[in-house]
């Protein structure tokens, strides 16, 4: 038996027996692993509608943190009840129901903490009518992320591949990527020196390595080759995709680790100003005797298949890839464990399942 599937066996337990310790000691967890499934999270959703327990506040937290659009209902209906034995004047749970609404980040939820404003006691309204009013501001807060772990302050917005077909561009010759904007407050330059917001954005890079060189280029947080090993610099890629068909889903040798790699947006600029435009045909020496080029290739959906649009790819000989080690780099992350887990879904033709980084056209 699968872990998942025993997992669902000992969450079906729990309903049915009201077990509030299984509660208490699984629900949290299972709501942190299983943050992308929505058939476990239903089953949670139906335990954490349930009065015969008093984890609801552990579980709305997680809940926040999965920001997963299927629990928002329960979660609206959640903010109207009042268990009693958490009954408290300050409205923890109401409040923790209407940051986990506000964090889905979706219309269906705004319009449910318009309704909680309604509806809901003084108290617990005013919990809706907060996240409504700074519902444009906290927009990092919202959606389903990929947090990364060796770099606190980035993440990856994702959405399902179904999803991601309603809004990708089909514009020839775009540069598709993900753009992080970064916001953080700073002292200005002249005085009296005033904290001000600074927004900065950066390019999201993909490269694929061997396990020798991901481990101490992450704990070091720049590409370092072990005395034992070589790096071989395997090209660079905006489209998740497109580097999946590439690495076969991290299946071939000498590329079993995916790195996510952060560069300022105007680093990546300079990249491109001193990068060489080459065509498909010309031959590996060609490429090999410039700094950098830039070719445009088909993009791919998750099975491989071409598709119409093109996506870049650059290839950096030593001297840039150096220069881009030292001066450009801002963080890397690996997100192996995210690739293993979409390609199994593809594996078990669980495509509804599938997540994939959120991407546009990036205007430089």
């Amino acid at each position: 038996m699968h872990q998942r599937e025993a997992d669902i066996n000992l969450i079906k337990r729990i309903l049915i027996d009201k077990d509030k310790k299984g509660v208490y000691e699984n629900a949290f967890h299972f709501i942190h692993v299983y943050s992308r499934d929505e058939e476990i999270l239903l089953l949670l959703c139906q335990i954490f509608e349930s009065d015969w327990h008093e984890s609801h506040e552990d579980m709305a937290r997680a809940f926040q943190g999965a920001s997963n659009p299927v629990t928002a209902e329960t979660l609206f209906r959640v903010a109207l009840t009042e268990f009693e034995y958490s009954w408290n004047d300050n409205y923890p749970l109401q409040r923790k129901c209407t940051w986990a609404l506000a964090d889905t980040g979706t219309e269906e939820a705004k319009n449910f903490l318009k309704q909680i404003k309604q509806k809901a006691n003084e108290e617990v309204a005013e919990f809706a009518d907060k996240r409504l009013r700074n519902w444009d501001s906290e927009w990092r807060r919202k959606g389903q992320i990929l947090n990364c772990y060796e770099m606190h302050s980035f993440f990856i917005p994702l959405e399902k591949y179904s999803e991601s077909l309603k809004t990708s561009s089909t514009e020839a010759q775009k540069i598709i990527g993900n753009l992080f904007n970064k916001r953080s407050l700073e002292y200005g330059d002249y005085l009296p020196r005033e904290l001000v917001e600074v927004i900065r954005e950066y390019v999201l890079l993909y490269q694929v390595h061997k396990n020798e060189v991901a481990e101490q280029s992450l704990k070091d947080q720049k590409f370092t080759v072990p005395d034992d090993s070589s790096l071989t610099i395997s090209p660079i890629k905006l489209s998740f995709l497109s580097m999946m068909n590439s690495c076969n889903w991290l299946r071939e040798e000498n590329q079993e680790r995916l790195f996510a790699i952060w560069i300022r947006k105007e680093a990546f600029a300079e990249i491109l100003n001193d990068a060489v435009l080459i065509s498909e045909n010309e031959s590996q020496e060609e490429i090999e005797s410039k700094k950098v080029t830039i070719q445009w290739l088909p993009d791919n959906d998750f099975l491989g298949t071409k598709l119409e649009r093109e996506v870049i790819q650059l290839d950096l000989n030593d001297e840039a890839f150096e220069k881009l080690v030292n001066e450009k780099i801002e963080g890397i992350s690996d997100i192996t464990d995210f690739v293993i887990e979409q390609r199994n879904h593809i594996d078990n033709g669980e495509f509804d399942r599938l997540f994939i980084p959120k991407e546009g056209i990036i205007q430089i």
